[in-house]
């Protein structure tokens, strides 16, 4: 599976995707301060999943219809990394496979998901 971490998405959250064996683009790295637009261009033209804590990209994939791939929003309301990994970790081993052609959100307390 490969994804495309926005830049507002913690650089550990980051590490732990990649050494968990996933295929990452980070766009802190690729792509500093681009637009969502590019971003979402990018994640479809490379068939990436984009994972965000930015809830923005709700209204590009709806209203806009314009994602193809899925995107995976991070909503929590504590900035405990390592929490949010523990979490990310169970999700990944639960529903890795809902990601493709989905919105999905997931919290400290629920996971929702939403067909594109």
């Amino acid at each position: 599976m490969k994804f495309l971490a926005d830049e507002n998405l913690e650089k550990r959250i980051v590490d732990f995707l990649r050494d968990s064996g996933y295929d990452v683009a980070y766009c802190a790295e690729s792509m500093p301060r681009e637009d969502d637009s590019i971003i979402l261009d990018a994640a479809n033209r490379e068939q990436r999943i984009i994972v965000t804590n930015d809830k923005d990209f709700g209204e590009l994939a709806f209203l806009q219809r314009q994602l193809k791939t899925g995107i995976l929003l991070l909503r929590f309301s504590t900035e405990d990394v390592k929490f949010k990994i523990a979490v990310l970790r169970q999700f990944l081993r639960q529903y890795a496979g809902k990601l493709q052609k989905n919105f999905v959100v997931i919290s400290e307390t629920k996971v929702r998901i939403r067909p594109i």
